[in-house]
Formats: structure tokens, C-alpha cells, sequence
């Protein structure tokens, strides 16, 4: 596998193979915590003509970020800051996301084979997927300052992907503790508050807090992002685990007699509550055992309700 970092505008334009396109701050780490708060896809958009086009398609379903120069445009809902967004729930709604940096990357990575966004908050989660691939070319493109500049930052989360690929040590504590004075500084100034939020700050640097990758596709002609989720199967059981190996999901459904599978515990941690991943939990249940010939009941109560759901 060739690891290659490249940066800026220029460098979507020259990435290839698995390419990841990289904005910590913040563009990449809003969309996990909106994805977290339930939202069911999001349009990456690289003009604001577009993003008020399609928003006015659909006001009611979709919902509009849109940043230029760190600022919230006139006419969106909200800017790029995910603590502006905090507590919000966006499930079932659709996302159009236009930035300076981070989706501009995204519309000019023409020579990508496949396309993730990258940021600190799922970095493990990208890794992961990328050694499941095993593709022969990745490319991480750290976007940078509205992808005309380098940052620390985004660079700083190309390198830690980078060391996780190629199973290289990473000093992580040391490194974020740089990026408060040196590329995060503009959290922590006072004038700039209505913009550059403290918290964002924070939540953008919550190291492999999402265990989902956000894979970008091409849908009648527009770029559109959705989560993957990284699960470990096993005969009876489903689960995700976190970089420390503590449970973050599990279903368990063993098989209570030949071709019977019981879906007896549905687990998901505390702050996952909002992704909707204990329904993604069952469905997954559901295609494993009927794969495997099986029949379903759930002494589970929720998988119970949900099953019940589903049926009507």
C-alpha cells in the first residue's frame, strides 16, 4: 500500500487511488456530529447557488450550513460550527454542507477511485476501513486554510492516519497539545467568539470518538456523503469497538434451537444514543441470520419493537 500525503486544493486534484479529503477544523468534524445527531446523508456542495437551489427544493427536509471565511452565510440555518449545532436533532433530515476548504476538496478530487472525508473525531474508523480494503494507492489530502494554505491541523490528521496504515508509533497528546497555540488558537480568542467558538475546539479534537467512516458517492450527478459503519461479525453476535477495545454496540442472538436465533441484547454506549446504530444493529442481525437460513424471535425488547415496526 502507497501512503501519500498530499496537500490543498492542488492536492485533491492530484490525489488518486483511496483518497481522503481532510478538514478538522471544522467542516469534516461537524458532519460526524451531525451523522451522530441523526441526519440520514449529506450533500457536500461547492457553490452556495447550489446549496440555496436545492435547499429551496425542500425547506423542510433539509437543512443548510453554510460557511465562507469561517462565517455563518445570510440565508443558512447554520454556519460550520458543531457547537452551534449541539443538542439538535436531525434525524431523517438531509444536510447541504458548502465550505471554503472542506467540500471544495471533495468536487475537484477528480482522479479518486473512492472518496472519504477525514477528521481527528473518526480517524481510527478511516483507518480501519482503509486495511479492509487494502487498496494499492492511498491519498490524504489535508485541505488546509480554504485550501490555499497549510494548517497544522489537517496535516496533523493526515499524519496520524498515516501512522495507524502503516502501523507507525503517534505522539497524539503532544501534538494536540501544540495545536491549541499554534493552528487552534482562534478558539480561544475572545473577539472571535461568534465565529470560532471555544467548544469547537474541543469537538473537533475528541480523538476516535465515532466509529463510522463518511464515504462520498455520486448520485444523479451530485456528490452525496453517507456513513459506513465498521462491525465485527461473529455466529451469534454483532459488535463495534472503540480504539481501546471497550464495547461501543453489540447485539447478541443465539441460536436457541436448530435455525432458531434469539435476539436477546441490544447494546449501544451512552453517547451513541442518537445515530440510530441500535436499529442499524438489528437490520445487520436480520441479513446475518437469514443468510444464514435462519428464523428470528427477539426476547430483546427493543429489537422486539423495532421488529414489530418494521412489519407494519
Amino acid at each position: 500500500m502507497k501512503v501519500q500525503i498530499l496537500q490543498m486544493l492542488e492536492g485533491a486534484k492530484k490525489a488518486e487511488g483511496l483518497t481522503v479529503i481532510i478538514d478538522v477544523f471544522r467542516a469534516f468534524s461537524l458532519e460526524c456530529y451531525l451523522v451522530a445527531q441523526g441526519a440520514e446523508e449529506v450533500f457536500p456542495i461547492g457553490t452556495l447557488e447550489e446549496a440555496f437551489a436545492l435547499k429551496a427544493e425542500d425547506p423542510e427536509n433539509r437543512v443548510l450550513f453554510g460557511e465562507r471565511g469561517g462565517a455563518r452565510v445570510d440565508g443558512c440555518e447554520y454556519g460550520n460550527s458543531p457547537s452551534q449545532a449541539a443538542g439538535v436533532d436531525f434525524t431523517g433530515k438531509t444536510i447541504l454542507h458548502t465550505t471554503s476548504a472542506g467540500t471544495q476538496g471533495i468536487v475537484n478530487a477528480t482522479g479518486a477511485s473512492e472518496i472519504l472525508t477525514g477528521a481527528l473525531v473518526n480517524a481510527r474508523a478511516i483507518a480501519d476501513y482503509i486495511l479492509a480494503q487494502d487498496p494499492e494507492i492511498v491519498s490524504l489530502v489535508a485541505m488546509g486554510n480554504a485550501g490555499l494554505s497549510p494548517n497544522k491541523e489537517d496535516t496533523l490528521c493526515a499524519e496520524y492516519i498515516r501512522s495507524l496504515l502503516l502501523d507507525e508509533d503517534f505522539d497524539m497528546e503532544s501534538r494536540l497539545a501544540s495545536l491549541r497555540t499554534d493552528g487552534g488558537q482562534h478558539f480561544f480568542n475572545p473577539d472571535t467568539q461568534e465565529i470560532y467558538p471555544q467548544p469547537d475546539f474541543f469537538l473537533a479534537t475528541r480523538v476516535d470518538c465515532f466509529p463510522f467512516v463518511l464515504k462520498v458517492e455520486k448520485e444523479d450527478g451530485r456528490f452525496i456523503t453517507h456513513p459506513l459503519r465498521r462491525f465485527i461479525h461473529l455466529p451469534h453476535s454483532i459488535y463495534s469497538k472503540d480504539e481501546y477495545g471497550r464495547i461501543l454496540a453489540e447485539i447478541r442472538f443465539p441460536e436457541e434451537e436448530k435455525g432458531l436465533y434469539n435476539i436477546e441484547r441490544t447494546y449501544v454506549c451512552e453517547s451513541l444514543f442518537s445515530v440510530n446504530l441500535a436499529e442499524e444493529l438489528v437490520d445487520e442481525a436480520l441479513r446475518q441470520i437469514r443468510k444464514q437460513g435462519g428464523r428470528v424471535k427477539a426476547d430483546c425488547p427493543f429489537a422486539k419493537q423495532y421488529l414489530e415496526k418494521k412489519r407494519k
